[in-house]
């Protein structure tokens, strides 16, 4: 997170995805905020059926863009 600036350009879309049970989207917007504040928190977007899960702990997929 801390390098993303290394090669991401102006204005652009990112894709975060996180597959850890343990951890929540909440982790990652968090995180974000504190190590690349300039990506701002557009939206999650639904895991495909594949990775459904009943307890809501599979993939969290989530879209930062650079403002």
């Amino acid at each position: 997170m801390k390098r993303l600036d290394d090669f991401m350009g102006y204005d652009s879309h990112l894709l975060l995805c996180l597959n850890a049970p343990d951890l929540s989207a909440d982790y990652i917007i968090r995180n974000m905020q504190v190590y690349a504040s300039q990506y701002i928190f557009k939206k999650s977007m639904n895991s495909p059926d594949i990775f459904f899960d009943k307890q809501q702990k599979g993939l969290k997929i989530l879209v930062f863009k650079r403002s």
